[in-house]
């Protein structure tokens, strides 16, 4: 809409009107530059996400939801990414003291101090079933059953002695 200036000889705007399409004009480069954020934010969170780097995927989630409030399966998708966060840290913990404990019992194996070590792989056993574990426990019990042996022989073989010089005597 335009008035007409006869001083000047030019159509001249309505002023109204005139701020009325550059506040339209304005709101669409922000919605285009917010839309260009958004894209870049989404962007980076695909990035995070191939990274397995969850907290700052979650850093991105919150940024795109300033610009998209309404978005709910971006505030579904940060609600799992906590949830597997907090399963990494306790898996990570329990993991650990796993170590903690399959350490001493292999301190304790190597001092030769089978209770000990037993009872520390057991431990370690009840955190994580590990296969490595369960061999050194089987291993355990195998050095106990060939000790147990050797002391059953052991006997038998001083028994077998004591006839011998028992018969030796009587000769």
């Amino acid at each position: 809409k335009f008035n007409w200036d006869p001083s000047r000889n030019i159509a001249v705007p309505e002023e109204k009107y005139k701020n009325d399409i550059e506040d339209k004009v304005l709101n669409a480069y922000k919605l285009a530059d917010q839309g260009s954020k958004t894209d870049r934010l989404k962007r980076l969170l695909s990035s995070s996400l191939n990274k397995n780097a969850y907290s700052d995927a979650i850093d991105h989630i919150d940024s795109i939801l300033f610009y998209e409030p309404g978005n709910e399966s971006l505030k579904s998708k940060r609600a799992e990414l906590i949830t597997r966060i907090e399963k990494i840290k306790k898996d990570q913990e329990n993991r650990d003291r796993f170590d903690a404990f399959k350490q001493k019992g292999d301190v304790a194996f190597a001092r030769k101090n089978l209770d000990e070590a037993e009872k520390n792989y057991k431990e370690a056993a009840k955190i994580i079933a590990d296969r490595k574990v369960q061999n050194l426990l089987k291993n355990i019990s195998d050095l106990r059953e060939r000790e147990s042996q050797i002391i059953a022989n052991n006997e038998k073989l001083i028994s077998l002695r004591n006839a011998a010089d028992s018969l030796r005597k009587e000769k």
